[in-house]
């Protein structure tokens, strides 16, 4: 049984060891963010693309909301300063926070969605994209998000309306 995974996709060819995968995992993830022996990285019913520019790969549904032109946008009119702690509300595949997290290298982002499922799916993006270490996802209904902070915990909150 062969332990490599590839994942041919329109914009980009990745392959991984799932010994690479599990250490990696260990390493940068939580427990539960990425299972002791998973199997895929990308489920059937997820396609990876690859934003303009090409530097990162997003995992979405094939099904239901896709990113477009309207999270390209906000992405590019956020402004941050360098080593900014930042929120971003209804984070979904996550998109605009690795957008973010590509741009301002020194930047922490929090995302937070009350859908676990694009929770995890945002949370295999990060890995993929070797940010899982300054890009996080929360399940959570933000009319909660008090339990995650202090007042003022962070510099700058984002959410695409």
């Amino acid at each position: 049984m062969n332990n490599d995974y590839v994942i041919l996709e329109k914009y980009a060819t990745l392959k991984y060891k799932m010994s690479d995968i599990v250490q990696r995992g260990f390493k940068h993830m939580q427990d539960g963010q990425l299972k002791k022996g998973a199997r895929t990285i990308r489920h059937e019913d997820e396609t990876m693309e690859a934003p303009p520019g090409g530097r990162i790969a997003i995992l979405q549904k094939r099904r239901g909301y896709r990113f477009s032109i309207d999270a390209l946008l906000l992405a590019g009119f956020i402004r941050l300063k360098a080593g900014t702690h930042t929120a971003e509300l209804g984070s979904g595949s996550g998109v605009i926070s690795f957008l973010l997290a590509e741009r301002y290298r020194r930047t922490m982002i929090q995302g937070f969605d009350i859908q676990e499922e694009l929770v995890e799916m945002a949370r295999r993006s990060a890995f993929l994209n070797n940010l899982a270490d300054r890009v996080e996802f929360t399940c959570l209904d933000i009319r909660h998000i008090q339990s995650q902070g202090a007042p003022r915990s962070v510099d700058a909150v984002f959410f695409n309306p």
